[in-house]
């Protein structure tokens, strides 16, 4: 069986809790109804992606989602 692709909506809400609250991977995970390992794997691709929480709202859902895809793949190829 196949990993299930997160939304969008829900990968930018990830990304805003950790940046504007004090919760743990753990406590976003349980508060957006995901695993933690969804929760970590999306904020590592926010990491290497090296945007910026302003860039974040203003991207459109396919271009946030290919900038992070992209950043995941080159920290698994480094």
């Amino acid at each position: 069986m196949g990993r299930r692709r997160t939304r969008v909506n829900k990968i930018r809400d990830v990304i805003r809790y950790r940046l504007t609250t004090e919760l743990s991977e753990r406590q976003i995970a349980q508060a957006l109804g995901i695993s933690r390992t969804v929760v970590a794997r999306i904020l590592a691709a926010y990491r290497a992606s090296g945007l910026t929480w302003a860039e974040v709202p203003q991207m459109a859902d396919s271009a946030l989602e290919e900038q992070l895809t992209r950043a995941c793949a080159r920290a698994h190829t480094a």
